[in-house]
């Protein structure tokens, strides 16, 4: 099949300027456009102390939308399977079930028979977990749930939209890429089929068999119900429904309470669609652009990403972000490097390999820096979508003077509605700004490292002799300005050409990096250790007076020695130490410093001397 048929096609004048509507076909998502039960009375607050629990198992399309979101592949392997409401929302949180709460009907979507499948599915759940606790052998919170979502494959027939996607597609692919957990998958393929088998979750379909019957014979069918449904009766233990049934519409009522919901507002009057309800207020996008500059001035890209994902769903009105960067020899991977999709729980399936399709929608919006929408397709295989478990996406360029940092795909998962290319210009501008911002932060980086590498030794990792002296000019200029003492203490590894000549000098290097180590280990982190020779090392230690510093020098020359005999090899040191005085120049200074170490070579070597004032 054509990629090009899964990416937006663009006019000359939108690929210009860097936007471009959708061109939908005739897929969409089987869910979108059903809404969720409280967006029925969208007005009406959650009561105080309803919990996530409550939410989901007053809702079927909830709690089938949440296994989905809870389960991507893009988060990795479950620690373990959610086997209840409670677990469930624990899985998504309750920010990713607010917004969840909020996806509204579309115009073609059947309310009437919607809310008859609504009181059919709760019926269902309230029996089931009812008949758990009967039977003793199934966790009745698992039993709720299975009955929640046990008509999974009946809500897409409620719009054409839907239902012509199950046509197309089949409903067992589509249930396959909602990664529901192996238990509830069972759930709804076993009412459906009305026949248990011999699956090790028999015990389970037995249940939701005869919760179904149950719920049928209480006055809460399925909308439109088939005449051969009257079949299921015949299997319904009538020993354990008689107890479990007893008052099933108090315990519906008192469910729907929990979430502020009661029968009579939703039955009447009911609207025939909230379509043309208000939107919510979206913030002005320059307040986001001031939230990236706010973090422009960090030398890390992490809070810029942390910013950016959260931002792209404020102020572009999505629901799921992700950054996602080209990894890999060839660069035929994706790596999800940050998210914001609302669940805390974090990634850990972070590669993805896209199809060509998507590739080429990526390398399309990369190579003109223009916002595409990836489009579901159910007949080719889509990694990318399957990976984010989403139907559609937007596809935005993160660059900055030319340079590609990554890609932004946003999405409206949570609310089960398709990507808004119309927000396309405001996408641009919004993650342009951050772009620009990354790419100046990798500037200052690079400069950084450039300019350390101008001042640091190769071997040792310490400040070269270049910047050694800058250094010791600028804290003389402090001292004297400020009346501070200052000590300078000047070390040269003894008898070093000889261990060059007798062990070579890969020994020698490593008898540098080990002195070096050694002073890193033994001075404060106000001191500055440099190299500023062969086996020469220098010492700056602003505000410190000779004697401070005298307990250095000894604490140096007798680790040095001991680190040497860690290695085998003899690696003593000789030190010099003299303080700045008010007429000192750094010539002068350092001249003293080299006489003092001179006077413990020849005192013997392995020691320090001092040249201080009187």
């Amino acid at each position: 099949m054509d990629g090009k048929k899964s990416i937006d096609t663009l006019s000359d004048e939108q690929a210009e300027a860097g936007t471009g509507q959708a061109q939908r076909g005739d897929w969409v998502h089987p869910l979108q456009g059903l809404p969720n039960l409280r967006s029925l009375v969208p007005d009406r607050p959650l009561p105080k102390g309803s919990r996530k629990k409550d939410w989901i198992l007053s809702d079927p399309l909830l709690a089938i939308r949440g296994l989905h979101l809870a389960r991507i592949p893009a988060l990795g392997p479950s620690p373990e399977e959610p086997s209840s409401a409670e677990a469930l929302g624990e899985a998504l949180g309750s920010a990713a079930l607010r917004k969840m709460l909020t996806a509204h009907s579309s115009p073609q979507v059947d309310l009437d028979r919607a809310f008859a499948l609504w009181l059919h599915s709760l019926a269902t759940s309230i029996l089931a977990e009812e008949l758990g606790r009967i039977q003793g052998e199934v966790p009745p919170e698992l039993c709720s749930l299975a009955g929640l979502i046990h008509d999974l494959p009946l809500w897409p027939t409620l719009t054409p939209q839907g239902e012509k996607t199950i046509q197309r597609m089949g409903i067992h692919p589509w249930a396959e890429k909602l990664h529901l957990p192996p238990t509830l998958h069972f759930a709804w393929q076993v009412t459906q089929a009305a026949d248990i088998g011999r699956d090790r979750n028999a015990p389970l379909g037995q249940i939701l068999l005869a919760a179904e019957a149950g719920a049928i014979v209480h006055g809460y069918p399925h909308p439109g119900q088939d005449p051969s449904e009257e079949s299921l009766l015949e299997e319904v233990p009538w020993d354990w429904m008689e107890k479990a049934t007893q008052n099933l519409d108090q315990k519906i009522e008192a469910r729907l309470a929990s979430t502020g919901l009661d029968l009579a507002t939703l039955r009447c009057p009911r609207p025939k669609s909230l379509e043309n309800r208000p939107s919510p207020e979206i913030p002005p996008l320059e307040e986001g652009i001031l939230t990236g500059l706010s973090v422009g001035s960090s030398d890390r890209i992490r809070p810029l990403l942390t910013a950016l994902l959260p931002a792209c769903c404020r102020y572009l009105d999505h629901d799921r972000a992700f950054f996602v960067q080209w990894v890999g020899r060839g660069k035929k991977q994706l790596l999800l490097r940050s998210r914001s999709d609302l669940i805390s729980r974090p990634s850990k399936n972070l590669f993805v390999q896209p199809s060509p399709a998507e590739e080429e929608a990526l390398g399309f919006s990369a190579g003109s820096e223009s916002t595409i929408h990836l489009l579901g397709d159910p007949e080719a295989p889509q990694p990318l979508l399957e990976y984010l478990g989403a139907t559609d996406c937007l596809i935005i360029p993160v660059t900055g003077h030319g340079q590609l940092h990554g890609h932004i795909l946003l999405d409206r998962a949570c609310r089960a509605q398709p990507a808004d290319p119309g927000v396309s210009t405001k996408a641009l501008a919004l993650v342009g700004v951050y772009g620009q911002i990354w790419t100046s932060i990798e500037l200052r980086k690079r400069e950084f490292r450039s300019n350390r590498m101008a001042q640091t030794d190769a071997l040792t990792g310490l400040l070269n002799r270049r910047a050694a002296i800058q250094l010791l000019l600028r804290e003389m200029e402090r001292s004297k300005r400020q009346e501070r003492p200052l000590s300078v203490l000047m070390l040269d590894l003894d008898r070093f050409k000889q261990m060059n000549d007798t062990y070579g000098h890969l020994v020698g290097d490593k008898a540098l990096k080990t002195v070096s180590k050694v002073l890193r280990e033994n001075l404060r982190a106000t001191d500055y250790p440099c190299r500023i020779g062969g086996e020469e090392f220098l010492i700056v230690q602003p505000d410190t007076n000779v004697d401070e510093a005298s307990l250095a020098a000894a604490r140096i020359f007798t680790a040095v020695e001991e680190a040497g005999k860690q290695i085998d090899l003899p690696i003593t040191i000789s030190i010099g130490l003299t303080d700045f005085r008010e007429e000192d120049d750094i010539d002068t200074l350092m001249n003293r410093a080299d006489k003092a170490l001179y006077a413990s070579k020849d005192q013997g070597r392995n020691r320090f001397s001092v040249d201080a004032e009187g």
